[in-house]
């Protein structure tokens, strides 16, 4: 499966999202999606494109949707949903606080809640790093084991970046680790 989600424009804090785009492949499936987001009506308005590369790749045939939907104040898509956890201050949040950011995926709402669990140290291969450590409670699915399921580590620092994310899914283990970086505003502090 390949997924590509656009990196969202987004309007300074409290980082509303103006626009989102999102091109998925699963076998010969493909999906184009783009949600332009209106803060003012509080509406978002959702372009689909959906079609199968051997049955309906000819443009005609391709199904296409346009749909409006209301939006509470401050939704966030994927992507900004993340911009937007970045903003917070972890250092007021206590363990087992619960963050609930509200977002829209497809046509249909939804509470991401993130629990908070403190502060710890993550391992990475430039060394250790302190860390948030969050885990979003995730809903029934059948992709991820059970509602703990991913677990993630933002540096405690002014950069505030995901270092380590860890998932427990139906084939087993998944860890994403830092790899590279540059262009970071403040020197990260590996121990």
């Amino acid at each position: 499966m390949s997924m590509t989600n656009g990196a969202p424009i987004l309007i300074p804090p409290p980082f509303i999202p103006h626009r989102f785009y999102r091109a998925l492949e699963e076998g010969n499936y493909r999906r184009k999606e783009l949600t332009d987001f209106n803060p003012l009506t509080k509406t978002a308005v959702m372009n689909y494109e959906e079609y199968n590369v051997k049955e309906n790749a000819a443009d005609e045939k391709r199904k296409r949707e346009s749909k409006t939907v209301k939006i509470p104040q401050y939704v966030q898509d994927l992507v900004s949903g993340y911009y937007y956890l970045r903003t917070l201050d972890f250092n007021k949040l206590t363990p087992g606080q619960v963050i609930t950011i509200p977002g829209i995926l497809e046509e249909k709402l939804y509470e991401l809640k993130i629990r908070y669990l403190g502060k710890d140290v993550a391992k990475t291969k430039f060394g250790k790093m302190n860390a948030h450590r969050l885990v979003p409670i995730m809903p029934e699915n059948s992709l991820f084991a059970g509602e703990s399921s991913v677990r993630f580590w933002v540096s405690d620092d002014k950069n505030r970046v995901p270092i380590r994310v860890e998932a427990d899914m139906f084939i087993g283990k998944v860890v994403v680790e830092i790899k590279d970086y540059k262009n970071i505003r403040h020197n990260f502090n590996f121990q």
